[in-house]
């Protein structure tokens, strides 16, 4: 039996046990002490008590208690029925013996006063078997003065056991009560972290609560909110972190996920990642950025398929986060990521707003004006806003497919070397590959790009942005930025471009479309011009012709017939002044056939194109002693004579070029029907020129030839090059054939 808990408390003065004494009573002769004489087998005659100590025995052998008296020797001198039954006949057996089962005295024993001080003691005795009684000790003496202790033990088992239940089912209602409060805390924070998380739907502020939130619900050292981008993790918000400038940036750039396996895993897997200590954690995790990190409890956050992120909690001790942490945090995850998306779509809307509304300003701005070097400047002036670059270029297709560049901004030294000039597209494939395929070309870092470096090895481009400009799916010109240095372009970089190019491509056609109405209506103001000085140049010239040949032979003829008249006596003078007057009449009529002929051919009429055209380059080649072939295929019939007229005059116009300006030593005329229509290629080897000069060059041949082919529902192509010869190439629909015509 072990004791439990001792109380001692002062009972008076102790008791006596045996006859009463008084005044005038003689102590009686020493005699053995009731308890030994009861503890014997059987009183005699002598021994036996008294009636009122046999009535105290009886009283306390009949109690449903552990009684028992003992002598300071530890001798029991006194044990009852019930104490008898539990520990056996206590006859000539020490208490420490019998009851503790040990060879000397207990703690218990020793330690009373009950012999000496006569004090009342109290406390409790659990057996071995689990029963619990609670004790007491009372002081005794004998007649003879003998002090004695008195025990009584009283069975408070059933009560330690209900004592016990009620403190187990006290402690299991504590446990509950505490844990529906942490339940309740937990509610009533994370309602207040919904309210607070769904009532901004501005990024920053929606990050920044989330933090605080969680670090209300879950307090830790530190709470970090990392977002997906691609492969990378990206540090979007912080609290507790304490790391230096240049590691947060880092962090917030983008740090690799291959880099962190564990996180990886995690976040492939979509579960949640709990260490409990990185010490002992199997793969290695790097801490040199925050040595004090312990312990990381990690939630990925899911919107349907998609991984956002996730929100990470950081300790300072090992095993600071429980399943309890845990399963809070996700709790409250499932909630954040909902705030993010929401916050991520109101930003996209609202940029997306922002971006119509600067879109829709640039397009007001591009087509603002319809000169196309403002446009194009307008264009490169916009781009500085939304896209850091060094250089920018504008380029436009020609007529002849050639890329010039009509716009530049950049180092004036370079601005001033390709301003206006044309690129060799045979010498870069990879503009003329864009040019083809009309997608756009991003390049982050052309140090890296094997076909960069192929057609600019030596540049010191860092950054580069094709983007082609299409009106009518057809590819107009090309827009490129270049960075020398720094970071690369981004891919919004390349929206901005892109969508601006599109707009700024309908502002360069309509740009090029009122320049050309304007060259041609200033064209048709000198074609006007020309055709009135013409007229009269026509109308100088076949005066001058009638004048000077027609006039002189008329009156030389009118003399003749005068000297004739008077020798009409003579014949042989007759005969020979009619001669002379025939020779006049023949000149006269050779004349006024050439005249007709250079006003219009008589052959146009009667014998057709091909023909007029034959004797027109044989005409040619004696006059200039040049070599001008016609070569005819697939023409069969007539045309109608609109269209003889025109080709006619094209090609007479374009030969008449090639005798007076091309310094050719040979001229080819091809006509053929090619799938329906008439083909006419005047080509020659002369020193050629550059067709997009000689608009502005005053030179109407060509734009009358034009306007004659597309008078005709046709087409007008001028390729020429410096040294390199001209050809030009007129086509025209075969519906104006008129069968009818001899």
């Amino acid at each position: 039996m072990a004791q439990e808990r001792t109380e001692q408390t002062s009972a008076g003065p102790p008791q006596t046990f045996g006859p009463a004494s008084g005044p005038g009573c003689r102590p009686s002769a020493p005699q053995p002490s009731a308890v030994d004489r009861h503890s014997r087998s059987g009183p005699t005659a002598a021994d036996r008590p008294g009636a009122e100590t046999q009535r105290l025995f009886s009283l306390l052998d009949a109690l449903p208690a552990i009684v028992y008296v003992k002598a300071p020797d530890y001798s029991i001198r006194f044990a009852n029925r019930f104490f008898r039954e539990r520990f056996g006949d206590p006859s000539g057996r020490p208490c420490y013996e019998l009851i503790h089962a040990q060879t000397g005295p207990c703690e218990i024993c020793g330690g009373r006063s009950t012999f000496a001080d006569g004090e009342t003691a109290q406390w409790e005795w659990t057996f071995d078997d689990g029963a619990s009684f609670q004790l007491y000790d009372y002081p005794l003496f004998e007649q003879e003065g003998g002090p004695l202790t008195l025990q009584l033990g009283i069975d408070i088992t059933s009560r330690k056991k209900a004592e016990a239940g009620l403190e187990l089912a006290n402690a299991e209602l504590r446990a509950v009560t505490r844990a529906e409060r942490e339940q309740r805390r937990f509610a009533e924070g994370l309602a207040q972290a919904v309210l607070a998380l769904n009532s901004s739907l501005n990024w920053t502020e929606v990050l920044d609560r989330i933090l605080d939130q969680t670090l209300q619900v879950i307090p830790c050292r530190a709470a970090t909110v990392l977002l997906l981008r691609d492969d990378q993790v990206c540090l979007a918000r912080q609290r507790g972190l304490d790391i230096t400038a240049g590691d947060l940036s880092q962090w917030q750039s983008g740090i690799p996920l291959s880099s962190i396996p564990a996180l990886e895993h995690a976040l492939r897997e979509r579960r949640s990642m709990q260490i409990p200590d990185l010490a002992a954690f199997p793969e290695p995790v790097s801490t040199s950025v925050l040595p004090w990190l312990r312990s990381v409890v990690a939630v990925p956050m899911v919107r349907g398929n998609d991984l956002v992120g996730l929100i990470a909690l950081l300790a300072d001790e090992p095993g600071f986060f429980t399943a309890q942490s845990l399963t809070r945090l996700e709790a409250f995850a499932s909630h954040a990521v909902v705030a993010i998306e929401n916050a991520r779509l109101y930003q996209a809307e609202s940029e997306a707003a922002r971006n119509a509304e600067f879109l829709s300003a640039a397009s007001l701005s591009l087509s603002h004006s319809l000169e196309l070097g403002a446009v194009l400047d307008n264009l490169l002036d916009i781009l500085t806003y939304l896209v850091p670059y060094d250089v920018g270029r504008v380029s436009l297709l020609t007529a002849n497919d050639r890329l010039v560049v009509r716009a530049m901004r950049g180092p004036a030294s370079q601005v001033g070397q390709e301003a206006s000039r044309p690129v060799d597209l045979p010498a870069n494939p990879y503009l003329a590959d864009l040019l083809h395929d009309s997608k756009s070309v991003w390049l982050p870092n052309t140090q890296r790009d094997a076909a960069w470096q192929a057609c600019r090895p030596a540049g010191k481009v860092r950054s580069y942005l094709g983007v082609p400009l299409i009106a009518a799916a057809k590819t107009i010109g090309l827009c490129e930025l270049e960075r020398l240095n720094g970071e690369g372009f981004s891919q919004q970089h390349l929206w901005w471009v892109e969508a601006l190019s599109g707009l700024a491509a309908v502002a360069v056609q309509n740009a090029q479309l009122f320049e050309e109405m304007r060259e041609r209506r200033e064209q048709l103001q000198l074609l006007s011009r020309r055709l009135v000085e013409v007229q009269e140049q026509e109308r100088r010239y076949i005066a001058r012709e009638l004048h000077d040949e027609a006039g002189q032979a008329l009156t030389s003829l009118m003399i003749q017939l005068k000297l004739l008249q008077r020798q009409s006596q003579d014949p042989a003078a007759v005969f020979q002044g009619t001669a002379e007057l025939l020779g006049v009449v023949e000149g006269l009529m050779e004349n006024l056939h050439r005249l007709a002929v250079d006003l219009r051919p008589a052959s146009l009429d009667h014998v057709g194109l091909v023909a007029a055209l034959e004797q027109h380059c044989q005409t040619l080649s004696r006059q200039n002693g040049l070599p001008v072939t016609l070569e005819a295929s697939g023409i069969e019939g007539r045309l109608s004579a609109e269209a003889e007229t025109a080709l006619y005059r094209i090609v007479q116009e374009a030969l008449s070029n090639a005798l007076r300006h091309a310094r050719a030593t040979r001229v080819d005329v091809v006509l053929q029907l090619r799938d329906g229509r008439i083909v006419v290629l005047v080509e020659d080897n002369g020193r050629g020129f550059d067709p997009t000069e000689s608009r502005g060059s005053g030179r109407l041949g060509l734009a009358g030839m034009r306007e004659r082919a597309e008078g005709l529902g046709g087409t007008f192509a001028v390729e020429s090059h410096l040294n390199a010869g001209t050809s030009i190439i007129i086509e025209v629909p075969y519906v104006h054939q008129d069968s009818h015509r001899r």
